[in-house]
């Protein structure tokens, strides 16, 4: 009976939030056109998307191992003073929070 008690009191205890990815470096391509980023704290298989608000589209990239992601993104800062990016992980059913990075021309 103890036991039982225990294994329900265990379902019953809260999850800690999946936390989003670090803020990755970013590199602007010389037409500024591209960015591509190289960040860290992706969960090893997570799925990280990074969803360009300006253009309404994005990529979805997968943790590595090494709890690294590296994606090339689509960017305009011909027509745009700055694209925001927001970048978030999917584990499993989990989704974390989103980070804004601001792509500005350099």
């Amino acid at each position: 009976m103890g036991l039982l008690v225990l294994a329900c009191a265990a379902c019953l205890s809260p999850t800690l939030p999946l936390p989003p990815p670090e803020p990755p470096r970013t590199q602007l391509s010389a037409d500024r056109t591209t960015v591509t980023l190289d960040g860290g704290g992706a969960i090893p298989g997570a799925f990280v998307t990074v969803f360009n608000v300006e253009l309404g589209r994005g990529v979805v990239v997968t943790g590595t191992p090494q709890n690294t992601y590296h994606a090339v993104l689509d960017v305009d800062l011909n027509n745009f003073l700055r694209n925001e990016l927001q970048i978030w992980q999917r584990y499993g059913k989990d989704d974390s929070t989103y980070i804004s990075v601001l792509i500005t021309p350099p």
